[in-house]
């Protein structure tokens, strides 16, 4: 059963995290996609994970794909401009890649490369109105496409640690819903 099926009827979804190798040598990758293959329902892929360089989620999501699991990628304004994010996703869509999660990138200063230039040229929420107008046929100069992708969209929220936070996260998750976000991702969290 597919991610998006499971989020339509409500069921509970397993998902692992993985990130891409930093290199092209994927053996690792490919072994622990292989293992993981029956005990998710999709695995999620972020792009350059903490500021670090590695092969993109995209590409993750096209090995993913090859060997017969169900991907789910981040997509960020973080490191593309909008152009180069409409590309990617119409790429991701024809490599059979339909589950996005919208996030906001990390602080590049942690990361490997600490000169890189921050690109955001679309926060979150305008990210999702953009993966929207993809869906109902557009790009975001509102030129027709030639075909029309069909994504399961979502955003993420922090881990919350008071009352405050709380308002402050839900209000954004609103927001975000608002833009077109189909579900919420939530990170772990542990009780100490």
């Amino acid at each position: 059963m597919s991610f998006q099926t499971k989020l339509s009827s409500g069921e509970f979804a397993v998902l692992a995290e993985m990130n891409t190798p930093k290199g092209i040598d994927i053996s690792d990758l490919i072994t622990n996609v292989r293992y993981l293959k029956s005990r998710v329902d999709a695995i999620v892929i972020p792009d350059m994970d903490n500021g670090v360089m590695h092969m993109s989620a995209l590409g993750g999501g096209a090995l993913m794909r090859q060997q017969g699991v169900e991907p789910l990628i981040h997509v960020y304004g973080r490191d593309r401009n909008r152009m180069a994010l409409q590309g990617d996703l119409l790429a991701a869509h024809v490599l059979g890649i339909h589950n996005l999660l919208v996030v906001q990138g990390e602080d590049m200063a942690n990361g490997d490369h600490q000169d890189a230039t921050v690109v955001n040229d679309l926060d979150e929420t305008a990210l999702l109105q953009m993966i929207g107008s993809l869906t109902q046929g557009t790009d975001m100069a509102g030129f027709e496409l030639k075909g029309i992708p069909k994504f399961t969209i979502g955003c993420a929220i922090a881990p919350i640690a008071d009352d405050a936070q709380l308002k402050r996260e839900v209000d954004a998750a609103q927001k975000k819903i608002d833009a077109g976000a189909q579900y919420i991702l939530l990170p772990p969290v542990f009780d100490t």
